[in-house]
């Protein structure tokens, strides 16, 4: 309905399944400044919406992810697959806004967000675990 899921990236030459990439829902909470947390100063993030507390104001985002294997690091999969799925996202979907959650030390995934020009905005908390939250241009388009 919405067109999200993760899609299989298969290399071309072999058919081979080398990774994922695609848009999820995410949920972030929303909290006025001084409010609590799940990590002082840092909103929760989760990706069903079961998983986050009742009564608590949330908004709803659409996260392009992707994840290949260490194999095929470096040969630009992950490159091609974000920028189809990103594609997707502006010019069918029409999505105001696209982010990704990229772990600090993951210094592979942000050079691929920034390739298209994603920019950090802040740090969520998603299950325990810190990720900065990168907003892609589409959300800086007039």
């Amino acid at each position: 309905m919405f067109g999200l899921g993760q899609l299989a990236v298969l290399r071309k030459s072999d058919g081979r399944l080398i990774g994922r990439c695609g848009l999820s829902d995410l949920i972030v909470e929303i909290r006025p400044a001084g409010a609590r947390s799940v990590e002082p100063g840092t909103p929760g993030a989760w990706f069903q919406r079961a998983q986050a507390p009742a009564g608590i104001e949330v908004q709803f985002e659409r996260e392009l992810g992707y994840t290949f294997e260490r194999a095929v690091w470096g040969h630009g999969y992950a490159t091609e697959a974000a920028g189809r799925v990103f594609d997707y996202a502006c010019n069918v979907l029409r999505l105001p806004r696209v982010v990704s959650l990229i772990h600090a030390d993951n210094t592979r995934s942000l050079r691929v967000a920034q390739r298209f020009g994603a920019q950090r905005e802040d740090t969520v908390d998603v299950l325990g675990r810190s990720f900065d939250r990168y907003v892609w241009p589409s959300a800086r388009l007039p």
